[in-house]
């Protein structure tokens, strides 16, 4: 049982005064006009930026397009279902609608199989064409929805993404969204839609000359409406177009930037009728530069304008050779962070409000993200042993071919695929139970073993969990700069009330996450928790295994054991971890006032030794337990 009188005593810290310093440099502005606007919207960007907190309170919502049944793996911070069918079933719309409502939540819903017929195999592809019996299926649909009780569970409804780009005109668009509007089941709920980037550049400045885009009164006719723009270094300083203009002072002409993408957006709406969703790029392609919005920049917007209802990242889960937020672990903490504060301003119907995360079956790690990625096929949506998945690569040098090599466990490497043209492979076979690891090499000719000293340019690990078998839970590590001290803990009571930051002050996150067993499985020791009094350094230690653990009770009698198995390690023989395995360092900062930091990275490790922190642990590399996969 874990005291959690120490553990406050050894967190909590007297508060100290922040001071924040924003200083204005004053400029003469030559011309009134574009330039200047945008010199004093950057001063007011800058200055927002540091005044607000991680993360803005105005969204009511917080979600990740068309997260639909993967709600389970961002429930902790996510307070809004993405209802969604790829394949236009309404039944599969009605079940994840009957799901939300179990979870007490509220759900935007994709609503295109009542208004359109597409293209392509499935017959959800572009480009659309309106369907003639809209309202009737639109009254069906209503009807199904009022018979279940879901009408209340639906927040907002989505016809159409991007109803510019499947050869719609705007008039199709706002009959469809009539039909909704006039129906008396639906009417008086929110329309929503997003947008592509061209409908945030196409309008004013110099497109009032060449001709705007044709969607103004579509815009304007949605309650909720968004705009993504991937790719753009910031939407919200980046100009969506600019001018030539003559400049007689140097007799030449000059470049004059427009407003923002995001700013000549807003100047299309009906504000404050109309509420905004942001809808930051979460995905890494590995074929560009698209790296990921930064989400502080996305969440510090959100807080100053109060026309923000809806953050949603595009998206959480991976597309084929886009790896999406949840295989970022950095990415997906700082998502968290911001998710969970919108998410316990404004809770769903839900107890406990905000559920912890449910880690997806197929667990995913890999080397570099943006040059090789997982899609799950099956994985995450059976309860088999056996499910399919498809790996996406990048080739560093186009001039090489690249071959791909598979391990099972501690086997030898296998060659899967060797081409200097494919770039990804399906494997349909992937087992519960077994440890993957593919190495991505770039090697001259096509050689069926890997040569002596080459290097992979990029790996991932991945298993699928067995069925019913029990999954890690993530250890989370904090930091507090005016002790210099570090703790972790798995505890979700115990990450709230740091990360609240209210009874517990001084604590945030580093980003650092290793993963534990929360009760002893096969192999495992215990890890006990120690609480070192304030006369020894007011912190806590981690012990391993029942060894370590009983001569740490010996020499140190004033500590106070809070839990003689707090977590479950695996132990490393001569310094070496099991299979499936990931090594923990520990070091100790060899002061008076004791304290202790772990992590997985050794780069970290060899940082804090470089500080004149001490290593502690077995074998060359220093290894102190060994944490579950």
């Amino acid at each position: 049982m874990i005291h959690r009188r120490t553990f406050l005593g050894a967190l909590v810290i007297p508060l100290t005064t922040a001071v924040r310093r924003v200083a204005a440099q004053q400029t003469q502005v030559a011309r009134i006009g574009w330039l200047a606007i945008r010199w004093l919207a950057a001063i007011a960007c800058i200055a927002a930026l540091l005044s607000t907190g991680p993360a803005g309170a105005a969204p009511t919502y917080m979600s990740y397009f068309g997260l639909g049944r993967n709600i389970p793996e961002a429930q902790d911070h996510v307070n809004l279902y993405w209802a969604v069918s790829w394949d236009w079933n309404i039944n599969e719309v009605l079940s994840q609608l009957a799901d939300a409502k179990g979870r007490g939540m509220r759900a935007i819903v994709h609503t295109e199989f009542a208004f359109f017929t597409g293209s392509g195999a499935y017959g959800n592809s572009c480009p659309y064409t309106p369907r003639p019996d809209a309202a009737a299926r639109w009254d069906s649909f209503a009807q199904a929805l009022s018979k279940q009780g879901l009408l209340d569970t639906v927040a907002a409804f989505y016809p159409l993404d991007e109803p510019e780009a499947c050869g719609l005109s705007s008039g199709e668009v706002l009959t469809a969204l009539n039909v909704a509007r006039a129906h008396p089941l639906t009417t008086g709920k929110p329309v929503a839609a997003i947008f592509g980037c061209e409908i945030a550049q196409k309008y004013g400045g110099p497109y009032r000359i060449t001709g705007e885009h044709e969607f103004g009164d579509a815009v304007r006719a949605y309650d909720w409406a968004g705009v993504d723009c991937y790719g753009s270094t910031n939407i919200f300083t980046d100009p969506a177009w600019t001018t030539v203009e003559f400049d007689s002072h140097c007799f030449c002409f000059r470049r004059i930037p427009g407003p923002s993408y995001y700013d000549n957006f807003k100047a299309q709406l009906n504000l404050p009728a109309q509420r905004l969703i942001l809808v930051p790029q979460g995905f890494i392609a590995p074929d560009s530069d698209g790296l990921p919005d930064d989400p502080q920049v996305f969440a510090s917007q959100a807080g100053a304008d109060r026309s923000v209802i809806l953050m949603a990242p595009f998206t959480w889960f991976d597309l084929p050779g886009y790896p999406g937020v949840r295989s970022q672990p950095a990415l997906a903490q700082r998502w968290r962070d911001i998710g969970k504060s919108i998410a316990l301003s404004n809770p769903p119907n839900a107890n406990p409000p905000l559920p912890p995360a449910v880690p997806p079956r197929l667990q995913v790690h890999a080397s570099d993200v943006q040059h090789f990625s997982v899609y799950d096929l099956t994985c995450n949506t059976t309860g088999g042993e056996v499910c399919a998945i498809q790996l996406y690569w990048q080739a560093v040098d186009s001039k090489l071919g690249t071959q791909l090599f598979m391990r099972q466990g501690a086997g030898a490497p296998q060659l899967v695929t060797c081409s200097a043209a494919a770039n990804y492979v399906e494997l349909p076979s992937i087992t519960a139970g077994i440890s993957y690891t593919f190495d991505l090499y770039q090697m001259a000719g096509c050689p069926t073993t890997v040569a002596t000293g080459a290097t992979p340019i990029a790996r991932v690990n991945l298993s699928l969990v067995t069925p019913g078998a029990t999954v890690p839970a993530t250890v989370v590590e904090f930091h507090n700069a005016s002790l210099d001290h570090y703790f972790i803990t798995w505890v979700a009571d115990e990450i709230a009330k740091l990360d609240a930051g209210t009874v517990i002050k001084g604590w945030t996150r580093t980003g650092e996450t290793l993963k534990t067993y929360a009760t002893a499985q096969t192999g495992t020791s215990p890890v006990c928790r120690y609480y070192i009094p304030p006369a020894l350094g007011d912190s806590h230690f981690f012990g391993r295994g029942t060894v370590e653990c009983t001569a740490t009770a010996q020499k140190n009698p004033t500590f106070v054991l809070e839990d003689p198995a707090f977590m479950q390690m695996f132990l490393p023989t001569a310094g070496v971890c099991p299979p499936n395995a990931t090594e923990v360092y520990r070091v100790f900062d060899n002061r008076p006032d004791t304290n202790h930091r772990y992590m997985t990275d050794k780069a970290v490790r060899d940082q804090m030794v470089a500080k004149g922190w001490l290593a502690e642990g077995d074998g060359p590399n220093m290894v102190v337990m060994c944490a579950p996969q």
